[in-house]
């Protein structure tokens, strides 16, 4: 394919996400099979947010849930058409597997446009008429142990043992993690902010190339076709 040559202009916009979906799963491992376990839910915490005037993500609604089918159910009815709405977990790719979103949301009418998964770092697309779906790994922005994030924020994770806890126990420890994320969030949002850094952009590498473009960019960039 022949790269064209063109011209890469500064950018003034400065959107964000107003409808943004956490969620966090806790399973139950089966036995290993050739070095292969495989995890099954066991119940996962959803909250569905919507951004306030300020600026700020506030959680509107809560899901409770112990099947795949009744996430994503959940799931379907908090997307409007002609938006986007941002499906955000820490490690994705497991709770998307966990919740078997490659079977059960095709069910509900949504087709996965495009994908990319390395390392930490994910994202997902999916579309259903004029609705989107988006899906970010928490990740994207604050890499490694949530537990370190949360340290960060002074509402660090909770201590449990997975053997031996209630499953009230295991709730409150699922529900923390993903309150922790919406925290998170909201200084991710702010800093864009007070930054200046314009549009949101679902990594820290195009958030930083996008910062230059809004900010700091002098002039237009000519782009030759050459490598």
């Amino acid at each position: 394919m022949t790269k064209r040559a063109h011209v890469l202009e500064p950018t003034t916009s400065n959107k964000r996400p107003n409808r943004v979906i956490f969620f966090d799963t806790e399973t139950l491992p089966d036995p290993p099979v050739d070095n292969v376990t495989r995890h099954h839910l066991k119940v996962g915490v959803a909250k569905f947010c919507l951004r306030n005037d300020a600026g700020i993500l506030v959680v509107e609604k809560e899901l409770i849930f112990k099947t795949p089918g009744e996430f994503w159910s959940w799931v379907d009815e908090r997307c409007k058409k002609k938006s986007t709405t941002y499906l955000v977990a820490h490690n994705l790719t497991f709770d998307l597997a966990v919740v078997n979103a490659f079977t059960e949301f095709p069910r509900h009418g949504w087709d996965l446009g495009s994908f990319y998964s390395k390392g930490m770092v994910s994202i997902f697309r999916w579309k259903d008429g004029e609705r989107r779906l988006f899906g970010l790994d928490n990740s994207n922005f604050f890499a490694g142990k949530l537990d370190n994030w949360g340290k960060l924020l002074n509402y660090p994770k909770l201590e449990i043992d997975f053997e031996t806890c209630t499953d009230e126990e295991l709730l409150i420890y699922c529900d923390r993690d993903v309150e922790i994320m919406v925290k998170l969030w909201n200084v991710w949002l702010e800093f864009l902010d007070v930054n200046r850094c314009g549009s949101f952009k679902p990594t820290v590498s195009s958030t930083a190339f996008n910062t230059w473009r809004h900010r700091f960019m002098p002039d237009r960039v000519h782009i030759s076709h050459r490598r």
